[in-house]
Order: structure tokens, then C-alpha cells, then sequence
């Protein structure tokens, strides 16, 4: 069983860059990831090319990232006296966090919208089910949890390691148990004070849908009926979802690649799209394959499902 104090005093994993003043609660950033200037600069003038770019809406509308000192999308600090009462979280990565998308258009913001409940946004860019775990606990073992908590859960075969220097992400496709790697950043006084950087490492899925699996197990037996989770990220044999149907219904990718142009760049896709979307969108009959985060509608429909369960 986990140790509630120790998990209370490390308060929640974010995602600490380097750059960030520790003294400050929140800052604000203009890009994030995938989602950077060059990008832009560069679909940019690659939708010139075909007549679109005027129309696109991101042209005009710019995107505040806000980041906490806990490394949150959030414009203030947390910590374990805040007072969750009343409120709901949202956890999981980057498609949580709303890379692309402004912060009026990410599932968080939308569940507000349409519950009328505060929803906090606890996404994590590049972070794996490890740290959607360690905060679920955390939040368990607050004064003051909750009401409910929903979980997008990442790919199964991605964590995290922190550590005190910075490392680029690394990729290792060994099979190993990541207990000491978690260990690391959750019990130090570095972790706890921020003096951290994160590395995404790629392990074996195999062992880390074990992981996910007792994860799992625990966040059910102590959130019970107070968790909502959606499983449409990952569909590798070693992590079928148990909620198929979900997923068919939310992303609908068919049904998507009938829609005009305009409403699948500016609704369903995020400021990040990349040229191999592009040339399969223009190119392609409305194929909208390829890596781009999620736009505002999808977040929407997430939302939807989540509030409906």
C-alpha cells in the first residue's frame, strides 16, 4: 500500500523545464512541443501553397500555455493544502494538456463549460500511465480530494524518469521493471522542490501494461465510482481498451474525413498539424492520417463522453 504522507509531501508531477523561476507560480508560454514557431512558420507557408492559409484560424488567434511552478497548465500553484472540494481533474498527456489548442479549448475547459463544475487541468505532455498514477494518489490522499477525478490514460509502454540534470528523451526497448525509476522522482527532496528534469523513456509494453495493470487496480479500490477512465490512445495487443465502443464513437475517424476542410483543420485537428496530415487532407480525398494533437471538437466530444458516464 502506498504511504500517504510520503506521496502528500512530494505534491503533483508535473512536467519542471529548465528554464522555469521556481519563485514564480506560473508562467506563460507562447509555444509548447510540437506545437513551436518553426512548425507554424512552416505549415504556414505550406498552406499557401494551396490557397488556404487565410482561412486557417490560427493565422489570427494566438495560444497562451500557461505552466505552473508544478509544472501544470495552470495559472497558479498547487500544493497539498489546496482545496480540492467541489472540483474535478482531469489527468493523463499532452492530448490532456491540449498541446495546439488554447486554453478555452482543451478537455478540462470544456468540461467546465458543460458541467458548470470547476475542472482542473492535471496533463502532462510526454508523461506516461506512471505519473497519471502518482497523481491519482496524491489527490487520494489530500485534506480536502476531488469530487471526481477522469483519466485519458497515455500510451502504455511510455514513462518518465526525473532526474537532476537535463536529458533529452531517450528510448530503451529493454524489458525491466520500473519500480527504482519511479522511486526516483517521487520520494527525493529534489523532486519535492522542483530541482528536476524530466527524460520520456519507450520501455517494453509488455511490462509496463503489467505496471499499468496494479496501477489501475489501486486507482478503482480508492477512487471507486468517483473515477471516470478512457482508454483510445494506445491499441497495441499488450493494452486493449475495454471500452471500444468509446472509442469508435469519439474519434469516428471515418466519419471525420467527410467533413469540409476548414472544419477538420480549425475543429478537429490542433495548431500543430504537421505536412504529412496536410498532404493526405488536400491530397488524399479528406484522409486526415498522420500526428497532429487534437483540436477543440474532439476535446469536446472527450468531454461529453466523460460527463455522460
Amino acid at each position: 500500500m502506498y504511504d500517504k504522507k510520503k506521496i502528500r509531501n512530494t505534491f503533483p508531477i508535473g512536467c519542471h523545464h529548465y528554464e522555469m523561476n521556481l519563485k514564480d507560480d506560473y508562467c506563460i508560454d507562447k509555444w509548447n512541443g510540437p506545437d513551436s514557431k518553426e512548425n507554424f512558420l512552416d505549415i504556414s507557408k505550406f498552406m499557401d501553397k494551396w490557397g488556404y492559409a487565410p482561412n486557417w484560424k490560427w493565422r489570427s488567434n494566438t495560444i497562451n500555455y500557461y505552466r505552473s511552478r508544478n509544472g501544470l497548465r495552470l495559472n497558479f500553484y498547487i500544493d497539498e493544502e489546496y482545496d480540492f472540494s467541489g472540483k474535478q481533474v482531469v489527468l493523463g498527456c499532452s492530448f490532456v494538456q491540449g498541446i495546439g489548442c488554447g486554453e478555452d479549448e482543451t478537455i478540462s475547459a470544456w468540461m467546465t463549460k458543460l458541467s458548470g463544475k470547476t475542472t482542473l487541468n492535471f496533463g502532462n505532455g510526454g508523461t506516461g500511465c506512471d505519473v497519471v498514477f502518482y497523481n491519482a494518489m496524491w489527490l487520494a490522499s489530500l485534506k480536502n480530494p476531488p469530487e471526481k477525478i477522469f483519466i485519458l490514460w497515455p500510451q502504455v509502454q511510455r514513462f518518465s524518469f526525473f532526474d537532476t540534470e537535463y536529458n533529452i528523451v531517450s528510448n530503451k526497448s529493454s524489458a525491466r521493471d520500473n519500480s527504482k525509476v519511479l522511486d526516483s522522482f517521487l520520494y527525493t527532496e529534489k523532486r519535492r522542490f522542483g530541482e528536476y528534469y524530466k527524460s520520456q523513456i519507450m520501455a517494453n509494453p509488455v511490462v509496463q501494461a503489467g505496471n499499468k495493470s496494479l496501477w489501475l487496480d489501486l486507482i478503482r479500490t480508492t477512487w471507486g465510482s468517483r473515477v471516470v477512465e478512457l482508454d483510445i490512445l494506445d491499441s497495441s495487443e499488450y493494452n486493449k481498451t475495454y471500452n471500444d465502443d468509446a472509442k469508435n464513437e469519439i474519434l469516428n475517424i471515418e466519419y471525420r474525413r467527410t467533413l469540409p476542410k476548414e472544419e477538420i483543420l480549425d475543429g478537429y485537428c490542433g495548431r500543430d498539424i504537421g505536412r504529412d496530415t496536410l498532404e493526405r487532407l488536400f491530397q488524399n480525398n479528406g484522409n486526415t492520417g498522420g500526428f497532429c494533437h487534437w483540436g477543440s471538437l474532439y476535446h469536446r466530444d472527450i468531454a461529453s463522453w466523460f460527463l455522460a458516464q
